[in-house]
């Protein structure tokens, strides 16, 4: 490892990310729960219904599928442990060409792995997940080429990096559009791998589509909806959340600094000033993206909301180590503040953001480390005898498909059937998510029982806003 100082950071990056992924207590996202499902027995996954990316469901199937059943709790995790990899090691990689000593390559690769934007989405299993790492190379690729000329493998890179990224989620293609303007007066006609990227990506996606006969697809939104007077006056008043999240993203400290640094005449240089267009561009595509969606996700906007973040880390890096120290040090405070308790958790992220994310129904199993307690249960995920609140429930159905795919011939029980739970041998689990006003954990998980409980009270902002909803989870 020594005589290889960069994958021994690489390395240690990785550790870190692991880290957050197994210790984390936001609780499952509904749409990553349906990843993480349809993954273990479902190749094309929901495209026939809803049109969707397949690629972003066949790769999550050979994934799984190309993990052995004996691994035990690994293989139900095995996406995010992917995906985490994938993403740590193409940061990796953007950060290797895009500097020049061992000092320099830490510094980036610690200012874009330790951020907000990073730690958040590649703990999790999202279609950005996916998009993230492909968007890196890409940018990696575009950085080879600018500093180093025609180079075969960072032409090929290019297009494969750019083709997957938009056959994952094709809000990618916003982002492969700033690369090509942003870098054309510089490059020319040797980005022509991003153009083609778009033909093939956008025509690849209908064949495949075709070929699996997709019903159709769920208006998303797009031009049609720019262009809609009503629509655009209802989505400017969300202009300024979207702003926030942007800037929190790319991180107030860097912005400051780099305003700094400009003011004191730095980035003259032409690949400088291109990396300044680069984050302008990501902010106008940022806000475009929202005014051209017809719902209101935040991570619609995360491909554009990436190239922001990298282009300013690359910029932070040119000033003095000690802004750069100070940024990165200050990341500690959004991050910290992912485990602290509801309702103060993601307190100090933008709403947007944090109620998508975590203030909904569709968050399961939040207050407790799911992964990780899943990673390593070992025989405590057999046979498993489990209480599953029906009463004023939200989402029992969600939470039993969930440990039929990821435990092993396990058991359910509603509050009819509490004697019977009672006399089920086996380890035992008590999940309640329930239309609450008030709440009380009392006695039923007791701690010499249960090796993980949580006990909270959730306010459920992203759909009913003042609905409260409790969350009970107790793991064996």
């Amino acid at each position: 490892m020594k005589r290889h100082p960069r994958l021994l950071i690489t390395s240690a990056g990785l550790a870190a990310i692991l880290a957050v992924l197994f210790s984390r207590t936001t609780g499952i996202h509904f749409d990553e729960l349906n990843y993480m499902i349809l993954a273990h027995y479902q190749p094309t996954g929901d495209a026939v219904r809803t049109g969707k990316p397949f690629a972003f469901y066949l790769l999550n199937y050979a994934v799984v599928h190309a993990v052995p059943a004996w691994t035990g709790g690994l293989r139900p995790v095995s996406l995010h442990l992917f995906y985490a990899t994938l993403c740590v090691y193409s940061l990796a990689w953007l950060a290797a060409r895009a500097t020049e000593t061992i000092g320099q390559f830490a510094w980036l690769f610690a200012a874009l792995l330790c951020g907000p934007f990073f730690v958040f989405n590649t703990t999790q299993v999202m279609m950005e997940t996916a998009v993230l790492p492909m968007l890196t190379l890409a940018v990696a690729a575009v950085i080879d080429l600018d500093r180093r000329g025609p180079v075969r493998q960072a032409t090929a890179l290019l297009f494969v990096a750019a083709t997957l990224a938009i056959l994952f989620k094709e809000t990618a293609a916003a982002a492969v559009v700033i690369l090509f303007v942003v870098f054309w007066p510089r490059l020319g006609r040797r980005l022509w791998p991003l153009a083609l990227a778009l033909v093939v990506g956008f025509g690849v996606q209908k064949v495949m589509l075709a070929v699996i006969q997709a019903s159709g697809s769920e208006n998303y939104g797009g031009l049609s909806t720019l262009l809609d007077v009503n629509a655009l006056t209802l989505h400017a008043k969300l202009t300024g959340q979207y702003l926030s999240m942007w800037m929190f993203y790319v991180w107030p400290v860097t912005l400051l600094a780099v305003g700094v640094l400009y003011a004191r005449g730095l980035f003259r240089d032409p690949y400088e000033r291109t990396l300044l267009y680069l984050g302008g561009l990501s902010l106008v595509a940022t806000i475009g993206i929202q005014l051209a969606s017809n719902f209101a996700l935040a991570r619609y906007a995360y491909p554009s909301v990436w190239l922001g973040v990298i282009a300013f880390a690359l910029l932070l890096m040119r000033g003095p180590r000690w802004l750069a120290a100070l940024s990165i040090a200050l990341y500690v405070f959004p991050i910290a503040n992912m485990w602290r308790a509801d309702p103060f958790r993601f307190s100090l992220w933008p709403p947007l953001v944090a109620n998508e994310a975590h203030y909904s129904s569709y968050a399961i199993l939040p207050g407790v480390p799911n992964l990780g307690w899943l990673a390593f249960a070992g025989s405590r995920r057999e046979n498993m005898c489990i209480l599953l609140a029906r009463e004023r429930a939200v989402g029992p159905e969600w939470l039993q498909r969930y440990f039929e795919r990821v435990t092993v011939a396990p058991r359910f029980f509603d509050e009819s059937q509490i004697a019977d739970f009672s006399r089920c041998e086996g380890p035992k689990a008590i999940l309640r998510k329930q239309h609450q006003e008030t709440y009380a954990c009392g006695p039923e998980c007791p701690k010499g029982l249960f090796s993980q409980r949580a006990c909270s009270a959730t306010e459920n902002r992203f759909i009913s806003p003042g609905q409260i909803l409790t969350n009970l989870t107790c793991l064996p």
